[in-house]
């Protein structure tokens, strides 16, 4: 279970970088 979790907020946290990045980019 806290792996399964640890692997998930990871993967959030790894999309909330690539979108900011995004952003950042379109600015």
């Amino acid at each position: 279970m806290l792996i399964n979790t640890f692997s998930e907020w990871t993967v959030y946290r790894i999309h909330s970088i690539k979108s900011n990045r995004a952003q950042e980019l379109k600015l």
